[in-house]
């Protein structure tokens, strides 16, 4: 092999290889914006009525605490499950409420809605692991994920 046949198989090879791993560097088809909500929250508070119960919650016998699993159901929805923890007077319950919702990347924050046209805001989650859901005015669930 010539010098001329070298230099032109080792820029040949060196492309190669350049081309190869530039497609490792190319990012895979981005997540969807319902991707990033998924995953199990640990309720932290509640604000009923203006009155706030920081969680969980234990005072003598009494217990109460809760999570809240996101699922993905759609490239922009979800599916909450809510999962409340009690103990009163001794008697120990669970219950389990799911709701489906929509989401959307806002400005900072990833929003959540209540309906498919995105008009009627009723939470967010902020850096990626705090989730704020407001049901009214005055009630509101802080949850932190795992």
């Amino acid at each position: 092999m010539n010098m001329k046949n070298f230099k032109n198989l080792f820029f040949i090879l060196v492309y190669f290889c350049l081309v190869s791993s530039c497609k490792k560097l190319i990012d895979p088809k981005p997540n969807d914006i319902a991707d990033k909500m998924v995953g199990t929250y640990t309720l932290s508070e509640i604000i009923v009525n203006k009155q706030t119960l920081a969680l969980p919650y234990k005072k003598g016998t009494d217990e109460f605490n809760g999570t809240i699993e996101i699922k993905k159901t759609d490239a922009t929805a979800i599916e909450l499950t809510y999962t409340f923890n009690t103990v009163l007077n001794g008697v120990k319950e669970t219950d389990s409420v799911e709701e489906s919702f929509f989401v959307k990347q806002g400005s900072k924050d990833i929003e959540i809605f209540e309906d498919e046209s995105f008009k009627k805001q009723i939470g967010s989650l902020v850096d990626s692991k705090t989730l704020y859901l407001v049901s009214n005015d005055t009630d509101r669930i802080t949850a932190i994920k795992k």
